[in-house]
């Protein structure tokens, strides 16, 4: 498989429930108003293993780490065990796997599956620790039952579409292989392997009938994929603008611009007006505040489908990304933020673990304590 050069295109404490009373639609289907305040988004970090990756997704943020490499860039197994450790102490209860691709993590001899033992042995200090993975899928069918072995929970799988076609084009890459049926072969792998529950990230664009690229019309097909496949929720994004992205105005659509309407008629939705309304609420929270940190939820044939409210240009009295707040992040090279590209600045953790001893350990349990404090903003464009 080749890659086309660059070009335009839970555990913890639990979600907060701002609107408890569900707006009931089809049979089947429910929706409220969930959200995570910063005590709770605090716990939670994103751990970049490297920049690589085997596809060259045209709308891709690469977790504010700029233009994907082809090279892979990473700290050791033993690195981000005490890394780890050293969130725990600070309270960090759910990490994350990312990249790139995780799963084309490589530093000498060691893989992913090292990083994951490694990680896994922060378990013996505190109780519960969740380790999951976001990853595209391509390697997870090989993977799955290693990675759940060395000690991995649960998979979050992106999947911009069903149509071979679409996918490749938004892939950017050249295959003989179906790229939707590598990546449902993957899902099912985990599925057998306990990495549960399964979830499936997509991010939607373009509009149906414009003469360009678009997957919006493939919802309610990707829907009842998705339930046969056994996972449990479905997180739908709009595109996010960020350095590199030249094309975004060209692909992207926001929810109140007839996007929500489309996917309500085709999840089934009969109450789609009171679900909107709903709607109306998180997208207008989110602009004016970052906490909670709010979504959509339906319940949708027991498939939870989740929207977020991502605006282009959120939050617009700052420079943070449209993404604002969401996890502590590290990036393959060392540096801890609090927003996805860094704006609120950085603590660099690569010194720290020169220093092979327990003090060096207590130092990099204070820098994530300080990453808590001032680099997760407390308002929007408002750092504390």
């Amino acid at each position: 498989m080749s890659r086309s050069p660059a070009s335009a295109p839970s555990l913890g404490d639990g979600p907060t429930m701002v609107a408890a009373s569900p707006a009931e639609a089809s049979v089947g289907t429910q929706a409220l108003i969930a959200g995570h305040e910063r005590s709770q988004l605090v716990r939670k970090l994103r751990v970049s293993l490297t920049s690589h990756c085997n596809l060259s997704c045209f709308f891709c943020h690469n977790e504010g780490q700029g233009e994907l490499k082809r090279a892979a860039v990473g700290l050791s197994p033993s690195d981000y065990g005490r890394i780890g450790r050293a969130a725990v102490a600070a309270g960090v209860g759910e990490l994350k796997l990312t990249g790139g691709e995780p799963t084309l993590f490589r530093r000498d001899d060691a893989t992913i599956l090292d990083v994951v033992r490694s990680l896994s042995e922060a378990r013996q200090k505190v109780q519960p620790l969740g380790i999951s993975m976001t990853t595209n899928g391509v390697t997870l069918e090989k993977m799955a039952e290693r990675l759940a072995d060395a000690g991995l929970d649960r998979v979050t799988v992106s999947l911009p579409s069903l149509r071979d076609d679409m996918f490749k084009s938004v892939a950017r890459v050249t295959t003989s292989r179906s790229l939707p049926s590598v990546v449902l072969r993957g899902l099912d792998a985990a599925r057998q392997a306990g990495l549960t529950p399964l979830k499936v990230n997509t991010v939607l664009m373009g509009r149906p009938g414009s003469g360009g690229w678009s997957n919006v019309h493939e919802v309610a097909h990707i829907a009842r994929v998705l339930r046969e496949a056994c996972v449990s929720e479905w997180r739908l994004y709009t595109l996010l603008d960020h350095d590199g992205f030249a094309d975004h105005d060209r692909w992207y659509r926001y929810w109140t611009d007839g996007l929500l309407h489309e996917v309500l008629a085709q999840l089934g939705v009969a109450n789609a007006h009171e679900v909107e309304s709903l709607f109306d609420r998180v997208s207008d929270t989110s602009q004016r505040s970052a906490y909670p940190k709010l979504a959509l939820e339906l319940d949708v044939d027991g498939l939870r489908v989740v929207i977020e409210a991502l605006e282009s240009g959120r939050p617009v009295s700052s420079s943070f990304s449209d993404e604002g707040p969401y996890a502590l992040r590290l990036s393959a090279s060392g540096q801890l933020t609090g927003v996805l590209g860094g704006q609120s600045g950085s603590v660099d953790l690569m010194p720290l673990l020169k220093t092979h001893h327990a003090a060096g350990d207590r130092a990099l349990a204070s820098a994530f304590r300080t990453a808590q404090e001032y680099l997760m903003p407390d308002a929007l464009g408002v750092g504390i």
